[in-house]
Parts: structure tokens; C-alpha cells; sequence
């Protein structure tokens, strides 16, 4: 998605001079998914580098115990490669539909 110049300037004045106020105010990382072509390996290399406790696990995924998430390693779907492929913020007071609203508010109207 690409916000606008007049966009930007309305985000902006809704906070501090060359601030953008949060539409989405984010005050955790909820979690991280890696997709591993082979998740046994990709376990043992990251249970070696950060020591992080196994919040849950079988053959196909593994998934790390972060203080306020996870870090989730999954074997990839046929026709999926492996690799990082998403992380979500926790957000405060979310609500979906107000903030589905929000952001189609945003969208560029051609």
C-alpha cells in the first residue's frame, strides 16, 4: 500500500511536527514465521544460537517461546520456498474491522 502525499500530511498533523501519529500503535512483536527446508536443522541451529525454550513442536514446525511471542519455523507448502516470511506486531486496542476502515481510507483513489 502507498500513502499519498496528502495522506502523509494529514498523518502528520495529527501528531508532533515530523511525526507521524500511529494508526496502528505497536507495542510488541507478536511473532515471526520462517518457513526451513528442514526443520530439525533449523531447530538445533536456532535452540544453539539463542537458547530460547520450545513453546510447541512436531515433525513439520517448531515454535520458540519469546517473552510476549514466538518465533515459528515451518516446512513450506508445496510450491513455497523456504525462508522468512512474515512477523505481525502486537497492537494495541486492535479491532479489525475499525481498523480495515482505516486503512481503505488510505488507499490512493484513482
Amino acid at each position: 500500500m502507498r500513502i499519498g502525499e496528502r495522506e502523509a500530511r494529514d498523518l502528520e498533523s495529527l501528531g508532533e511536527p515530523g511525526q507521524v501519529a500511529a494508526l496502528l500503535p505497536a507495542r510488541t512483536l507478536n511473532h515471526v514465521t520462517l518457513y526451513a527446508s528442514s526443520v530439525a536443522r533449523s531447530k538445533a541451529f536456532y535452540q544453539r544460537l539463542t537458547g530460547l525454550p520450545i513453546q510447541a513442536e512436531d515433525k513439520d514446525f517448531c515454535e520458540f517461546r519469546l517473552e510476549s511471542g514466538f518465533l515459528g519455523i515451518y516446512a513450506p507448502d508445496a510450491g513455497r520456498q523456504p525462508g522468512f516470511n512474515h512477523f505481525c506486531f502486537g497492537i494495541e486496542a486492535y479491532h479489525p474491522q475499525a481498523t480495515l476502515s482505516t486503512l481503505k481510507a488510505l488507499l490512493p483513489r484513482d
